[in-house]
Order: structure tokens, then sequence, then C-alpha cells
């Protein structure tokens, strides 16, 4: 039977797993691969009597005995492999693990780094602070005091030295500096719930959404939500998130609040319709606006349904529908916008 399933393309062979170590059945079936009875073996177990056993074993004759001690070895050794299959995978695992430990240990060799260098910076500076007091000091003193020839030798010595190791000093953090913005650079793509520093307006934020056509990213910083360019974000910094104050962010002329309710694209393409309403809501998320409608006629309708589209993705948008009949039906949605 085992050979004929083996041959024959339409049958396939299959077992049921054998512990041999306690002869029981593990009760797992498998595809593919021909078992043994383990007949012989049971039938010791239960105490039959090895005389009959040897008997049988010769009815049988040793082209069959051979084949199912090859089948239980087969078996056997079938086992032992998915045994370190199984510690493989858990090796693995472990592997994995001690990797990702591994990436963490650096990341925090790199940020202790950039500590130990802010700090150096701190300490320059303080120095050039220092030397600019203590020359101060000593102009103050030669004035105050009417000093002798040899004290204002002695001063001006002095005042030379202090020149000099300001002069040292200033290289230093120079070249620091210069170091450090030519690191600077904004960041290339986003993670939704990243913390991101906009530079232009000195706020930190979290992203809320991933650059559209236009590279420009929905973040939220304090209650205000709004859109900035990706290339005006960075990676935020622990001095960065000292200095910026969350939830206060100066808008410019490139976002003002609107005091119309409508916008009007009528005739453009969906691409460019899509363009002008994005930046639309913005401004009427910013003005504090709840609804807003979009005249875009009926047309084709392929950008009305460009347009509804890019609503339902919108995450400031609440819902959106056509308005009444005598309002423009069809050819204008209302939008209702999140609070």
């Amino acid at each position: 039977m085992k050979v004929f399933a083996h041959d024959t393309p339409e049958v396939e062979n299959g077992s049921m797993e054998f512990d041999r170590e306690t002869l029981q059945p593990t009760y797992r079936f498998r595809v593919g691969i021909p078992g043994s009875s383990y007949a012989y073996e049971i039938a010791n177990r239960l105490g039959l009597n090895s005389a009959v056993l040897h008997r049988a074993r010769e009815l049988v004759g040793g082209h069959k005995s051979k084949l199912e001690n090859l089948l239980a070895d087969l078996d056997e050794r079938l086992q032992k492999y998915q045994n370190l299959t199984g510690e493989l995978s858990v090796k693995e695992s472990q592997l994995a693990a001690m990797k990702k430990l591994y990436e963490a240990k650096v990341d925090e060799l790199k940020q202790n780094e950039k500590k130990l260098k802010k700090e150096a910076l701190e300490k320059a500076e303080q120095v050039l602070r220092d030397a600019n007091t203590t020359m101060e000091r000593l102009i103050r003193q030669i004035k105050e005091q009417q000093a002798s020839r040899e004290a204002i030798r002695e001063a001006k010595q002095t005042l030379q030295q202090e020149q000099a190791k300001i002069k040292a000093d200033k290289k230093v953090v120079s070249q620091k500096n210069r170091e450090e913005k030519s690191k600077k650079k904004p960041l290339s793509s986003v993670k939704l719930g990243e913390e991101v520093f906009w530079e232009p307006y000195g706020a930190s934020g979290v992203v809320l959404s991933e650059p559209d056509a236009s590279a420009r990213v929905l973040i939220q910083t304090g209650e205000v939500k709004i859109k900035a360019p990706l290339n005006e974000l960075f990676s935020v910094k622990k001095s960065q998130k000292a200095k910026s104050k969350p939830g206060r962010v100066k808008i410019n002329a490139k976002i003002e609040p609107i005091k119309t309710t409508e916008i009007d694209i009528r005739g453009m393409r969906v691409e460019e319709g899509i363009e002008i309403v994005d930046k639309f809501l913005d401004e009427a998320i910013l003005s504090g606006m709840e609804q807003v409608y979009i005249i875009h006629g009926k047309g084709t309708g392929r950008l009305r349904q460009g347009i509804f589209r890019f609503l339902d993705r919108h995450p400031h948008v609440k819902s959106h529908h056509y308005p009444e009949w005598s309002l423009g039906d069809t050819g204008m949605t209302v939008v209702e916008l999140k609070r």
C-alpha cells in the first residue's frame, strides 16, 4: 500500500506520528510520510510471548521487517529534525531580541554623544562669558584706582592672555556650530505619531498624516492642527523641546484666516481642485469654521468624485453631503468640519 501510494499521483501517503520512547501515539497526522505500525514493539510491551513474536517476524519475511525498520528509523530522524527546527526557531527569536537590544544600545550611545557635545559647547560659551566679565572688571579697576605703570602693565598682560583664550575658545565653538549645522537636515519622511519640530515657527508637534501630493504633513501642536511643508520639519531634540512652547504657533501670511465659507473650483482638473480645496480647508479650520461649501459643478462628475475621495480621507472632515436641491443639488458639496 505504501509503495502504491508513492507511485500513484492520485494517492498520497499518510501516517500518525508515534513516540518510540513511550510507544504512545501523539495524535498528529502527517501528510506525505509513510508510517510504521510498530506492531512488534507494541506486542512486546503488552507481554506477548517472544517466541510468537520471533515466529511472526519469520512469517512476514526479512524484506518486510527491513522496510518496517527503515520506516521507523526515518520517522525517528524526522522527529529529531522537527525538534531541531523548533530549537532553531527559538534561537532566531533570541537573536532578533539581542539585535533589537544592540540597536537600542547604539542609539543610546549616539544620544549620549550628542549630549556631551552640547554640554561642551555650553561650557565653552560660559568660558567666553567669564572672560568678558574678567576683562570688564580689570578695565574698571584701572580706571578707579588710577593704577601705577606696573599695575597697568600687569593688567594689560592679563587682558592679552584673556583675549588669546577667548580667540581660541571662539574658534572651537565656531567649529562645533558649523559641524552641528552641517548635520542638521530636514526630514525626508515621517511616521504617524512622530514628534517633529517646525523650524520656521519654533514649535513642536505630532504627525497626524502622511505627506500629501504637495509634500505637506498634518501636525498637531497644542490645540491647533495644521499642515506644514515636509522640508520645514526636523527631528525633535531635547534642546528644541525645552525651547519650544507647545500650543503656541505663530501663523504668518502663508495661511490667513478667511471670511468666506465657500470655494469655487469649477473647470479645474482633479489634482488642481484637490490642492485648492486642501488649502481652503486648512484656512477654514484656522478660522474656526464648522461648515463650508465646495462648488464643483456637475459636468462629467470626475471632479466631484475626486473631491469626494479626498474628503473621505481628510482627518478633519466630519461628513460631507449634497445640499438641498434649491441650493445647488449635486453641483455643490456641504462639508462638516470636526471641532
